[in-house]
C-alpha cells in the first residue's frame, strides 16, 4: 500500500508571508503572483462556503429548538410569549455554540478575502517595481545623475 504524505496545513499566516516582494527576485514573484492569488482565492471560496453551512446549520438548530421549547412549556402548562422563547433560546448552550461557530467562520472568510485582495494589490505593486526596474531605478548610475543633476541645479541658482 503507499503511503502519502500529509500535506502541510497552509494557514493565513503562510500566505501573509507570500506577499512580501524581494526586488531583486522581481522575475520569481511575478510567476508566483498567480500561483499565490489561486490559491488564497480557492481558501476564500472554502472559507465562504463553511461560513455558510455554519449559518445554515446555526438557523436550522435554532428552528428545532424554538419547536422544542414551545411543545415543553405547552406540555408543563405554561402560558408563554415569543418574548420568552427568544429568552429561552439566547440563554441555550447549543444556540451559543451555534452562533460562535457561525462567527467564527464569518471572520475567518472575511480575513481570507482581506488576504485575497492584499495579493491583487501585490499584483499591482509587483507592475511598479518591474517598471522602476525597467526604467534604471535601482541602478547606481541614474541615482548618481539625480544627485549630479540636483547638484548642478543647486550651484546655478546660487550663482544667479
Amino acid at each position: 500500500m503507499k503511503k502519502t504524505r500529509k500535506q502541510p496545513t497552509l494557514t493565513l499566516e503562510y500566505y501573509r508571508e507570500k506577499l512580501v516582494i524581494d526586488r531583486d527576485s522581481l522575475d520569481d514573484a511575478l510567476i508566483e503572483q498567480s500561483q499565490w492569488y489561486q490559491a488564497v482565492a480557492a481558501r476564500v471560496a472554502l472559507s465562504i462556503s463553511v461560513r455558510d453551512q455554519a449559518r445554515e446549520a446555526q438557523r436550522r438548530n435554532t428552528a428545532v429548538l424554538i419547536g422544542q421549547l414551545r411543545e415543553k412549556l405547552k406540555k408543563n402548562g405554561h402560558r408563554f410569549a415569543e418574548a420568552d422563547v427568544a429568552a429561552l433560546v439566547e440563554d441555550d448552550i447549543g444556540h451559543k455554540k451555534w452562533r460562535s461557530d457561525y462567527k467564527d467562520a464569518e471572520a475567518l472568510a472575511r480575513d481570507w478575502e482581506a488576504l485575497k485582495e492584499s495579493f491583487v494589490q501585490r499584483g499591482f505593486a509587483l507592475k511598479s517595481l518591474c517598471e522602476l526596474f525597467i526604467g534604471g531605478y535601482w541602478q547606481p548610475s541614474s541615482v548618481q545623475e539625480t544627485v549630479r543633476e540636483a547638484q548642478t541645479k543647486a550651484r546655478r541658482e546660487r550663482v544667479s
